[in-house]
């Protein structure tokens, strides 16, 4: 009995190693899948990592080029509002010039005027002697 029970022992270990076998293959199947569905996973990632930083190396240039333009923009507006302030200081400068003209054309004719007066008055006097 003592063999049949070996012998029995030894099926079993047997059947339990077939089992542990099956098993170590079926988990080595599992870990070729979760391997591949890591690699495709990075592989996803990667190519995700790829397109964003496409994406993010388009957005920096237009961003770049943006900030080129506004500049240009803004150093083209400094210099026609420099252009405008010395035009509108030149006109007040004018304006200043030819109020001041006009002035003077009309203390002339004050003048004028008075001298007219008298003149006629004058000769209203020589008229009447």
């Amino acid at each position: 009995m003592n063999n049949e029970l070996l012998m029995q022992i030894i099926e079993k270990l047997d059947k339990v190693d077939g089992h542990m076998n099956h098993f170590e293959s079926r988990m080595d199947k599992v870990e070729q899948e979760l391997t591949g569905y890591r690699n495709q996973m990075d592989q996803k990632l990667a190519g995700f990592r790829n397109h964003i930083d496409q994406e993010l190396t388009g957005f920096r240039d237009e961003m770049a080029e943006f900030r080129e333009e506004m500049t240009k923009f803004s150093e083209e507006t400094r210099k026609r509002f420099t252009t405008m302030t010395q035009q509108v200081v030149k006109n007040s400068e004018q304006l200043t010039a030819f109020k001041e003209t006009q002035d003077k054309q009309d203390k002339i004719l004050d003048i004028l005027a008075v001298r007219s007066i008298e003149h006629e008055a004058d000769i209203k006097t020589l008229k009447k002697a």
